[in-house]
């Protein structure tokens, strides 16, 4: 182990939040550790884990940082490849075929009309949502003012659904609270409902 760094059993961790507490092996105190302090990992932290960090003071109290999990530290040159895998398995492929069926409508929509709004709408609002969901997640960590839920619900109700579901698994945020994604479904639902309702009423004339 490099000289200066320290170890510890990771007690408490915080995988949604992406944060926990580290016991060092010597006694001290608790150290907190975020998830962007590891370095190098084949995958995410797990309580038992054995922690090797460096110790610096932030906002008060100790923290890690530089720091690696024994026994899943990934070469440094294959770091940015295993980064890049798991954003890739965490990635909704399911968004497009979701997003298919109103995208679809939104353009013969645009095509027969020239109505441009609802085609627009889609892709504008989900880059909002996912940057809503960015800002909230950032301050949770934060232990900040968090974005209400139902800001979050509103963007996804004006259009924003599809980036609502990428932020929510690239992110890990709100993708494990069930009463959040009981809404957040039926949200999707009656976007569905609106476009079904369009299409009949559009082939009834």
């Amino acid at each position: 182990m490099p000289k200066g760094m320290q170890s510890g059993k990771l007690i408490t961790w915080k995988d949604e939040r992406g944060f926990g507490f580290i016991k060092p092996s010597h006694g001290q105190q608790d150290i907190f550790i975020h998830i962007s302090a590891i370095q190098e990992s084949t995958r995410r932290p797990k309580i038992g884990d054995t922690i090797c960090y460096y110790t610096v003071v932030k906002d008060g109290k100790l923290s890690a940082r530089n720091a690696f999990i024994v026994g899943a530290r990934q070469k440094s040159n294959d770091a940015k490849t295993v980064a890049t895998r798991q954003s890739l398995a965490r990635f909704p492929w399911e968004v497009f075929p979701l997003s298919a069926f109103p995208v679809g409508c939104s353009l013969f929509l645009f095509l027969n009309t020239l109505i441009v709004f609802p085609l627009v709408l889609y892709p504008v609002m989900s880059l909002i949502a996912f940057f809503a969901y960015a800002d909230d997640k950032n301050r949770a960590q934060m232990n900040r003012w968090r974005t209400p839920e139902s800001t979050l619900h509103l963007l996804e109700i004006l259009g924003g659904w599809p980036g609502a579901l990428i932020a929510q698994k690239q992110l890990r945020h709100k993708s494990k609270k069930a009463n959040y994604q009981f809404i957040y479904w039926i949200i999707v639902v009656f976007h569905y409902v609106v476009w079904v309702i369009w299409l009949v009423s559009l082939l009834g004339q």
